[in-house]
């Protein structure tokens, strides 16, 4: 409806979807294809990813900005690069076995990791995760955190690392534990807990989008849960 109101209303409407024929690419009057296979489980992980790339490729092709032009083959290798931490992460997604409560933080365009890591942990460990970006947290959200919220963040460019590696001094002062997912070693070093990857800024978003699926599907597992299913979706199909 939203497409369907925009067309009338002349606007460029672009679908960025996975299947062909469906009601968003029909509709919309351009569109990209992820072309990623089919989807086997209900936390989109294939989807999320590729769409990154479609996105980042557009915006390139908009401005021009070298920071933006991707070449393939290093994408791939920061794909790769977040499995090769995959024994890391299997010991780092006990820290948050018996959370009842975690934030994620991140800022600028990153938070789109921090956003996507809160939706995969509701969806698949099903409880509160709260995703914020670092600037907001400050002007009230902060009175939530103490030794009972964990807290993820995510420390992936140059342009806001100050940010990132402030607000872990702070949580660390209200005695909450912190993780952190990064290619900048001093944000690794002064988190509690960190998983650091030497990948430059423009590709480690791949990286950490790999870090954060693994580390979803550990704590899953973990928590006793199945990462690509549940109950409530047999119920939500006969509504």
């Amino acid at each position: 409806k939203v497409v369907e109101k925009a067309n009338k209303c002349n606007a460029l409407t672009i679908g960025i979807t996975n299947t062909k024929g469906s009601i968003i690419a029909n509709e919309c009057k351009y569109n990209l294809w992820n072309d990623v296979d089919e989807a086997k489980s209900y936390a989109a992980t294939k989807t999320y990813t590729s769409s990154l790339y479609l996105l980042i490729a557009l915006i390139h092709e908009l401005t021009g900005h070298e920071d933006l032009n991707l070449e393939s083959n290093k994408v791939i290798n920061a794909l790769n690069e977040g499995f090769n931490h995959y024994e890391e992460i299997k010991t780092l997604a006990p820290v948050l076995k018996n959370a009842e409560n975690t934030l994620v933080m991140a800022r600028g365009k990153d938070l789109s990791l921090a956003m996507e890591l809160a939706l995969k942990i509701k969806e698949t460990s099903h409880y509160p995760v709260h995703a914020y970006p670092c600037s907001e947290f400050y002007h009230g959200p902060i009175v939530m955190v103490s030794e009972k919220t964990p807290t993820i963040l995510f420390g992936i460019d140059k342009v806001t690392n100050d940010n990132i590696l402030k607000m872990i001094k702070d949580l660390k002062t209200l005695n909450a534990k912190t993780i952190a997912f990064t290619n900048n070693q001093e944000i690794a070093n002064e988190a509690d807990n960190a998983i650091y990857y030497n990948i430059d800024d423009k590709y480690a978003i791949f990286t950490s989008a790999i870090i954060l699926q693994l580390f979803t599907n550990e704590l899953s597992v973990l928590r006793g849960n199945n990462p690509d299913f549940h109950k409530v979706l047999e119920h939500i199909d006969t509504i």
